[in-house]
């Protein structure tokens, strides 16, 4: 298992970041060859690596000391055990898509106030 905010994986997706940024025109050619000599120069993906090492190893020693009943208790449960969206949470999610499509340059965050305006309107 991997650290969230660090790994391989963190570097990667950076350099991905860096090349669309590049191909869409947000960033120009000395910011990509800026990144680039950067990384080269804290060892490209050596300081991810380790973080991914760590991240396994405080994992592996954790488990050693952690008591056997708390790690039975810590572990997944069964999908059939995980709690379902309620009808009313579905039905907010399915009115945040329709308005998601009809209103693409709305934010996110406007869109989701108004479904909860609209849906608490209807509660009074």
């Amino acid at each position: 298992m991997t650290h969230p905010r660090g790994g391989v994986h963190v570097f990667r997706n950076a350099r991905k970041r860096a090349h669309n940024q590049y191909r869409e025109g947000d960033v120009g050619l000395f910011y990509l060859v800026g990144w680039y000599l950067y990384h080269m120069m804290t060892l490209w993906t050596v300081p991810n690596r380790l973080v991914e090492w760590e991240a396994k190893k405080l994992n592996t020693m954790n488990r050693r000391a952690m008591p056997e009943s708390m790690q039975r208790w810590s572990e997944l449960l069964p999908e059939s055990q995980w709690a379902k969206p309620s009808d009313e949470l579905k039905r907010q999610s399915e009115r945040v898509r329709e308005l998601l499509k009809a209103h693409p340059g709305k934010s996110t965050l406007e869109i989701f106030a108004q479904v909860s305006d609209e849906f608490d309107a209807r509660l009074c």
